[in-house]
């Protein structure tokens, strides 16, 4: 587990003590891709709808990302941390993102890059979220 995700469930942990509100019904839909393609790399774009039923708070979501099939065929699946905030009435704030990006090889590249790319498989689990209070 990176420190970044270690910081995030500790947050979750430390902000969801603080309170008793009622729990939001909290969705996510499926992710949709956008695959570009430059001379030099490929990068993926997903991105999940977020329905929550509280449109009062702004919120932090925590997912664990399942990768299926990543942009690399080569590269084993596996699972990863993200987190995105929600906030009331802000639409492009309304969606759980996730990208990945990868080396096109040419002449001058390395080993470390790739000829093709592969169409990246992935879902999202929520796995703990915490609500902002106003001070």
């Amino acid at each position: 587990m990176t420190r970044a995700s270690m910081f995030a469930l500790l947050l979750l942990a430390g902000c969801s003590a603080t309170g008793a509100s009622p729990a939001p019904t909290i969705s996510t839909g499926p992710l949709s891709w956008k695959i570009s393609e430059t001379s030099s790399s490929f990068t993926a774009t997903g991105k999940a709808p977020v329905q929550i039923s509280d449109n009062t708070h702004a919120y932090l979501l925590l997912y664990r990302v399942y990768w299926d099939q990543h942009l690399n065929p080569a590269d084993a699946p596996d699972t990863t941390m993200t987190s995105t905030v929600i906030v009331p009435g802000v639409r492009t704030y309304q969606e759980a993102m996730i990208s990945a990006y990868e080396s096109r090889c040419s002449e001058y590249s390395g080993s470390d890059c790739i000829r093709h790319a592969g169409d990246p498989i992935a879902r999202l689990e929520l796995a703990g979220w915490t609500r902002f209070e106003r001070p």
